[in-house]
């Protein structure tokens, strides 16, 4: 856990100067009074209005958070929870992720936080972000704010906790275009294709051969019995097979729009069964041809590409 600032009072205005005047009075009165219980009711006010400004600051100080359940994976644009607590009763807020060098030239990046929560060694509860871009998280950063002991004034800190193991943001799926069999489709400098493989299947029946079979097609139990080559008709699915070549800009919400298009074409591909998708990404200038079979291996050969580009 890495400090990214020095503990100060939020908000402290009002209670601080409202403190030093009560302050100022109550040695008036006791002054004035002369009565020993005045003077000591007195001194028990000042160290309590003393403590509730000032012991924030030292109790902040040995204030440690854990994460105690942390998921592997994340979504652009859609909310990520985890669960945290603390060695001590505060309040935390998550903030931008930490380690921004592991996002390619993403320093703008953009991440909302969720609503606060109170934590502390015997309570568990969640936080919650929302991701814009793909990339990878290596380690996120906090609010924490106590007002401990006597709720006086709220004293605040920024803490950096890196995670036991990196959080992958995937690309959102993006269903606006629409990709068909047999065209090539261009989004920026990413290319989609597909070609049409051969036919399997079970046999339908038989005619004859034409200019484009192959040889694999010919009955030849049914050539022999005709004057002419006879080749089999298949009831069968027609397989296709899909090759993307990705290339994302370095512009992280470019690359985040043209990623989730391209999400989205291989969620319409592999709907259908029979499809082969083929992804190829880029890393530091090196090539890499995936076999994708679901959307998470798609996701993650993104998010890894982009990061590591």
């Amino acid at each position: 856990m890495k400090s990214l600032s020095l503990a100060k009072p939020r908000r402290f205005v009002v209670p601080v100067f409202g403190t030093v005047p009560l302050m100022l009075v109550l040695i008036a009165v006791a002054r004035a009074s002369g009565s020993g219980w005045v003077q000591i009711v007195g001194a028990l006010i000042s160290g309590v209005m003393l403590a509730g400004v000032f012991a924030p600051y030292f109790i902040l100080r040995k204030i440690r958070i854990q994460i105690t359940e942390l998921p592997p994976r994340a979504q652009a644009k859609s909310p990520y929870k985890f669960k945290i607590n603390s060695n001590r009763v505060c309040r935390v807020v998550a903030l931008l992720p930490s380690g921004h060098h592991q996002f390619k030239r993403t320093r703008h990046i953009q991440y909302h936080p969720g609503e606060s929560c109170i934590v502390s060694k015997t309570s568990d509860d969640y936080l919650e972000f929302t991701p814009d871009y793909l990339g990878i998280i290596e380690s996120l950063s906090f609010e924490v704010l106590t007002a401990a002991p006597f709720g006086i004034v709220w004293w605040i800190k920024k803490w950096e906790v890196v995670l036991p193991s990196p959080i992958l943001v995937t690309p959102h799926i993006s269903l606006d275009s629409k990709f068909q069999f047999g065209t090539v489709s261009k989004i920026g400098d990413t290319t989609i294709s597909s070609n049409r493989t051969a036919t399997t299947g079970s046999l339908r029946g038989v005619r004859s051969f034409q200019n484009g079979d192959t040889m694999r097609q010919i009955h030849w139990p049914a050539s022999a019995h005709s004057s002419a080559l006879m080749v089999k008709e298949l009831e069968a699915q027609v397989n296709h097979e899909i090759y993307i070549d990705l290339r994302l800009p370095s512009e992280a919400v470019l690359a985040e729009e043209i990623a989730g298009l391209a999400m989205g074409a291989i969620s319409t591909f592999l709907a259908q069964s029979g499809n082969k998708v083929i992804l190829r990404t880029y890393s530091k200038g090196a090539a890499s041809d995936v076999k994708i079979s679901n959307l998470m291996a798609a996701g993650r050969c993104m998010a890894m590409a982009y990061a590591k580009a």
